[in-house]
């Protein structure tokens, strides 16, 4: 079952989580999220645009409206989803284009959002020289997490590739956000939810606070610092043999 236009919704738990901690900090543009990705040789920038306008519409999660209600914060697809802009920036006559192209990104994910009037995400497309160009997606993390990146930049370059080769691309694979609520629905009535809830509770039981440097908590913030590492094909290898076992999805 898909999730209809204008229906509303119940969010998932940890959208729930999200809705309140970014409502308890409205100002703030902690939970954007973004992905830029330089694109080195020749674009074809209206190609381009017709392969992300089809990503978009694949991925309903960009459709997503939120609003509160006396029972609650709820979502539902917006039928003016497709009503967006891919804004164009071209720095190449800056004195270092790439110092104004990132200057550019970071602006942009400084901006608050309204979770409720949106936008919640911005497409940029910054030309640094004619063989070179930055595609900036900024986010509110109510839609996309850090995999979800993954999916569709991988989904926009077959894409982008199939038309250039004048052939329309394989099917997409992206599930309805529907199929997410209700998976998650499924598992929270079932007993592998209570025997996990009784594991971690027992597991949890008994230990002291946590260890704090202040005697309260601080707000997220942003910028923020970031550590990226790399795996090795050995250690993916076993992650992918355990999330196996457990019947975890990668």
């Amino acid at each position: 079952m898909s999730l209809q236009e204008d229906e509303r919704r119940p969010l998932s738990g940890a959208q729930e989580g999200l809705w309140y901690a970014g409502r308890l900090t409205p100002d703030s543009a902690a939970y954007n999220t973004a992905e830029a990705v330089e694109i080195h040789g020749p674009l074809d920038t209206a190609l381009f645009e017709t392969a992300l306008r089809r990503t978009v519409a694949e991925a309903d999660t960009f459709a997503l409206r939120f609003t509160d209600g006396d029972d609650g914060p709820h979502c539902r697809l917006a039928p003016d989803a497709d009503d967006w802009t891919l804004h164009r920036v071209d720095v190449s006559g800056a004195e270092d284009p790439g110092a104004a192209a990132w200057s550019h990104v970071r602006a942009d994910l400084a901006v608050p959002v309204d979770l409720e009037k949106g936008p919640l995400f911005a497409h940029t497309l910054l030309t640094l020289a004619p063989d070179r160009h930055l595609w900036l997606l900024r986010a509110h993390h109510l839609l996309l997490d850090g995999y979800s990146y993954k999916l569709l930049g991988r989904r926009l370059a077959e894409t982008y590739n199939a038309l250039t080769e004048g052939r329309e691309p394989d099917p997409c694979g992206f599930a309805p956000v529907s199929r997410l609520q209700e998976e998650e629905a499924a598992y929270r009535a079932s007993d592998a939810y209570a025997r996990d809830r009784d594991h971690w509770a027992r597991r949890l039981a008994g230990l002291p606070e946590p260890v704090r440097l202040t005697s309260r908590t601080a707000a997220p913030t942003a910028p923020f610092l970031r550590r990226t590492a790399e795996l090795t094909p050995a250690r993916t290898k076993a992650l992918d043999a355990a999330a196996a076992r457990l019947g975890v999805r990668r």
